[in-house]
């Protein structure tokens, strides 16, 4: 009860009064295309998915535009998605089918200009993913545990000046964080456990990774590919395959 005090979510609510909610953020965006300004709250609680968070700022009646717009949700650009701030009130997603780890949880496809925060996100193929030039992103105090493939894949975004902060990904089949195009500043993460590395960056615009921690993973705790000039400070890597290794001159 965080946002919703004394409500309990049903589908036949408009979704858009603390005292009418809707029972699952999927229903969110089904109902709603989402522009800037626009906040969606997950309150304190476990949500089964039987459909990923899939949203795209594409839109159009081309059949290919069709297909990388989502499983119907619309078109979705420049909104915050974000659980409850107290971290001792836990807002969790996870498949809704026992086992099923085909898709991940949130799914952001050409979608701009949008925040997300204070959510745990568990069991899925993956936590979070971004494809098709998802730019200026701004993620912050998101876990992503158990997952087929990376905890975090954020995959050619332009997030130049994006803000990606206490992030945390643990027991993941593959990279824990992994992040390629540009970013601004990756700070106070953490990456452990997973089968692959921690922390995989390729960004070819860089600003800096500070304060994160990379521990027991199984290959390089973090390892930056052709990134461009940044500054790697205050980190603590240890017990991994690897400890950090950059492909291409960076500034340490």
């Amino acid at each position: 009860d965080a946002y919703t005090p004394g409500a309990v979510g049903d589908n036949r609510h408009t979704g858009k009064l603390p005292t009418a909610p809707k029972p699952n953020p999927v229903n969110v965006f089904r109902a709603y295309d989402l522009s800037a300004g626009d906040t969606v709250y997950i309150d304190t609680g476990d949500y089964p998915m039987i459909d990923p968070v899939a949203v795209s700022g594409l839109l159009g009646n081309a059949p290919a535009v069709q297909l990388l717009a989502g499983p119907g949700m619309g078109r979705d650009f420049g909104f915050t998605l974000t659980g409850p701030t107290d971290p001792a009130l836990v807002a969790r997603l996870y498949p809704a089918i026992p086992g099923d780890r085909t898709r991940p949880l949130i799914d952001l496809n050409d979608s701009d200009f949008v925040t997300i925060r204070h959510l745990t996100l568990q069991n899925a193929l993956r936590g979070l993913s971004t494809h098709n030039d998802s730019d200026s992103l701004n993620l912050s105090q998101i876990t992503a545990s158990g997952h087929a493939l990376q905890g975090f894949n954020l995959a050619g975004t332009d997030s130049r000046f994006g803000s990606f902060d206490r992030l945390v990904a643990f027991n993941n089949g593959d990279d824990g964080i992994a992040i390629s195009g540009a970013i601004g500043t990756l700070s106070h993460s953490q990456a452990y456990g997973n089968a692959q590395r921690g922390f995989d960056i390729a960004a070819r615009i860089f600003g800096s990774a500070t304060d994160n921690l990379a521990r027991n993973n199984a290959s390089w705790g973090m390892y930056f590919d052709g990134s461009g000039a940044g500054a790697i400070q205050r980190n603590t890597v240890h017990n991994n395959a690897g400890v950090i290794k950059t492909k291409q001159a960076i500034k340490k």
